[in-house]
């Protein structure tokens, strides 16, 4: 195994977690809520649609008001400093480029209750849930590639570009990272000149 080999097998592990982690969560409880569910079945890639764009929501406000806040407490500011803040002094470093499973699993298990308590059935729940991990693992995937230059083309260079903007340039803006909708809607995208 040449030095290359042994520094992408690196890169790669960052990622590898978060997928061993997720991947087999989503796909239990998809099965399990599809297998169950008391509705219709065109009802159900509609809810896991639902549940993508909820994450891009989700991503969107938590990279906007809880990621960038430095809270005063110290233990607190040690993790938001562990899930964000270190990352933004150095965006070059792979072990912060993705969020530690021990940082997500706790927002993916509030997320879940919440889905449970505004739809009133834990099936339509498991499939918005299903449906926000595969956009956190887009997110994951997209964030690493724009950081590691692992992947190219025009779209690819666009969210770099708006993310690099939002690291470099200007903190206030350009908060989604794997796409642009809620930064246009909030009117927080990087503007032209």
């Amino acid at each position: 195994m040449t030095v290359t080999d042994q520094s992408q097998d690196v890169r790669f592990h960052y990622l590898l977690g978060t997928f061993m982690c997720y991947v087999p969560l989503a796909g239990g409880l998809s099965l399990w809520a599809w297998r169950d569910a008391a509705f219709p079945d065109v009802v159900k890639p509609a809810l896991m649609a639902a549940g993508i764009l909820v994450w891009t929501l989700i991503e969107y406000l938590l990279h906007r008001f809880l990621l960038h806040y430095r809270p005063q407490t110290p233990a607190l500011l040690a993790v938001v400093e562990r899930l964000h803040l270190g990352h933004h002094r150095d965006p070059r470093d792979e072990a912060k480029i993705t969020v530690p499973v021990y940082g997500s699993l706790p927002i993916a298990g509030g997320l879940l209750g919440l889905f449970r308590l505004m739809t009133g059935s834990w099936e339509m729940a498991g499939l918005l849930m299903t449906g926000s991990i595969a956009g956190y693992l887009y997110y994951e995937t997209v964030h690493f590639w724009i950081h590691c230059g692992m992947r190219r083309g025009r779209w690819l260079r666009q969210r770099r570009a708006n993310h690099f903007f939002h690291h470099f340039k200007d903190q206030t803006r350009c908060f989604g990272v794997s796409t642009p909708l809620w930064d246009l809607v909030m009117r927080t995208h990087r503007v032209q000149s």
